[in-house]
């Protein structure tokens, strides 16, 4: 059999301060086509699992120097992956239970029978197998999204740069189709970064909210064109369709494991605190932080922006309105520091660059 020992074959450690017994397990292993290696103490044990790879350890819990228990106990900081079967007599079942609760494979009693002892150590290399199986795939599903470096933070950094990348791509090349929009998630994510900071989070939880903004409209690309481009406000029944692009959005990024944790802030950000908004009528801490502040930097940007329908409103118009909505729509800590830094917050929108795509 396959395994990680000594060898290339499954490996077994048999411990027991009993010649015949140790006799007896590694001549019925070896005829089974199973290497087995043998300690006559715990502390042999110890030390040949601190040596090599043992896929199982079968283990009297009886022995005089430390008990099959304290071996296993003291092998766990070291060699969690090999399987422990316990091997006691009738009167130590407790303990040999006790050893199962603490994570031991299984136990088996003296006189032992050599058919079970066969088949708990199959199914115990089996695990060992299945266990070994299932690490190489995730290993190889990694490799598939990334490309081979040496390290695991490069190949993470090199599909988020390109998945962001593609992505952003896709929201300018919608926002290009109109001069009124074009820009707009970046200028949104730069305010809601500005703001994040601004609020004292942390330097990862700043890029995550200007992630969050530069996507929070990715929903869009799921609502027909001729909508987005309407030069006149909205009926009822458009605006209706377009109230779906947060969920769409939200199902875009949520499969992806680079991006899933952005989330929240895309799905919420036209949430508001008196559960007016949507797509899910969320109430004030149902909504998250994220979504909260990029809530504030859209509705900003969006009122001091021309759009074909109106002019802008001046900065002083938009935050007057902010504040007639602070505490029932929008979160009035995030609308007060914007007002405390609008002339920064104005100055973004003017000088808006395009965001680094790596985080």
């Amino acid at each position: 059999m396959e395994g990680e020992g000594t060898g290339t074959h499954a490996t077994v450690l048999v411990v027991d301060d009993e010649p015949l017994t140790r006799e007896l397990i590694t001549r019925f292993l070896r005829r089974e086509g199973i290497a087995a290696d043998v300690a006559i103490s715990g502390r042999e044990a110890l030390y040949l699992l601190q040596q090599h790879g043992y896929d199982v350890v079968l283990a009297d819990v009886q022995m005089p120097d430390i008990s099959g228990i304290e071996l296993y106990r003291r092998a766990k900081a070291f060699s969690q992956d090999t399987a422990f079967i316990m091997i006691t007599g009738f009167s130590d079942t407790d303990t040999a239970i006790q050893a199962l609760k603490l994570g031991a494979f299984d136990y088996l009693l003296k006189p032992l029978n050599l058919d079970e002892l066969g088949l708990s150590v199959r199914k115990a290399l089996e695990k060992r197998r299945m266990e070994r199986e299932l690490r190489l795939y995730r290993e190889a599903l990694e490799n598939k999204v990334v490309r081979r470096t040496e390290e695991l933070i490069d190949r993470s950094r090199q599909l988020r740069r390109l998945l962001l990348s593609t992505i952003q791509t896709l929201i300018f090349t919608l926002e290009a189709k109109d001069k009124y929009t074009e820009g707009h998630s970046r200028r949104v994510a730069q305010i809601s970064a500005f703001l994040a900071e601004k609020l004292g989070l942390s330097s990862p939880e700043v890029r995550r909210i200007e992630l969050a903004g530069l996507l929070h409209d990715i929903g869009k690309v799921g609502v027909h064109e001729q909508l987005l481009l309407l030069p006149r406000p909205l009926t009822e029944e458009e605006f209706a369709q377009i109230r779906i692009h947060p969920e769409l959005g939200a199902k875009i990024v949520r499969p992806l494991d680079e991006l899933s944790d952005l989330v929240p802030a895309i799905l919420g950000h036209h949430e508001r605190l008196d559960g007016s908004g949507y797509p899910q009528g969320l109430t004030e801490d149902e909504i998250s932080l994220e979504a909260r502040i990029v809530a504030v930097a859209d509705a900003y940007e969006a009122m001091t922006c021309i759009r074909p329908y109106r002019k802008p409103l001046t900065s002083e118009m938009a935050v007057e309105r902010l504040r007639s909505a602070a505490g029932e729509k929008f979160d009035k800590r995030i609308v007060d520091l914007l007002d405390r830094w609008r002339e920064q917050v104005d100055s973004i929108i003017h000088t808006s660059t395009q965001i680094e795509t790596v985080r």
